[in-house]
């Protein structure tokens, strides 16, 4: 495998796959999934946006995440329940606890 640097460069119809330590430092975009074995760390003074409808999985991408719903509405599901509902209505905050 050829090592691939970049300092602007954009490289297209490319699926390279890297052994041992990748840094990443700026932006970074792809398009498609991007998939990592092992531990993810966001360092720094960064944010991690997922979008809305989008889950954030707890169990390998199946039935246990966290989402946002709707605007200010962020829903907990387990085993593919809905077991919580936490909520932001302008000045109102609600809890709703799902039971059965």
């Amino acid at each position: 495998m050829a090592d691939i640097t970049t300092k602007g460069v954009k490289f297209e119809e490319l699926n390279p796959t890297f052994d041992g330590a990748v840094v990443v430092t700026g932006n970074f975009t792809r398009t498609g999934r991007l998939e990592i074995t092992g531990d993810v760390r966001v360092i720094g003074a960064t944010d991690f946006h997922i979008p809305t409808g989008r889950k954030l999985c707890l169990d390998g991408g199946s039935t246990t995440y966290i989402t946002e719903s709707s605007d200010g509405v962020i829903d907990f599901y387990g085993d593919g329940v809905l077991l919580l509902t936490a909520k932001q209505n302008g000045t109102q905050s609600e809890v709703v606890v799902n039971e059965g």
